[in-house]
């Protein structure tokens, strides 16, 4: 029962690992990207960073916890429920963090510790509870 549970310690590990540095990246790349190429007249930086974000820490989650061996179906929902919390701890976040950094002539830049703290957060617990939970019970089944 050890084993399993370094292993679930490992992928949570991973998890967040993976997830922060997309999200760090993620975000940039699409803010330079949606700025130069794309005639916006206004950017709403809040919903672009919970939705860059989100996805980058929800698909860094489901890439720790990647199973090639599980079924389609369970892989399919293992990512929606990374990608959901991700989306959800990252709104939450967003709402914990209000602070903006002022640009002229613009709305602000929202906060972005908040939202990618809960991005991180919302995106590697649901699949650690589970992991956890599969390695009390099933001790041997990794």
């Amino acid at each position: 029962m050890l084993e399993s549970l370094i292993v679930v310690l490992a992928r949570g590990v991973l998890g967040v690992f993976l997830s922060g540095l997309l999200a760090v990246v993620t975000y940039p790349v699409l803010v330079t990207i949606v700025v130069s190429v794309w005639k916006v007249e206004s950017v709403d930086y809040s919903l672009m960073g919970v939705l860059a974000i989100g996805f980058a820490a929800g698909l860094g989650g489901f890439l720790a916890w990647l199973d090639r061996e599980a079924p389609r179906r369970l892989m399919a929902l293992t990512l929606l429920v990374c990608l959901a919390g991700a989306f959800a701890g990252g709104w939450l976040g967003l709402q914990q963090d209000t602070g903006a950094f002022k640009l002229g002539g613009t709305l602000g830049i929202p906060g972005l510790r908040g939202i990618a703290v809960g991005a991180v957060l919302g995106g590697n617990l649901p699949t650690l509870l589970l992991g956890v939970a599969k390695a009390l019970t099933r001790p041997r089944a990794w």
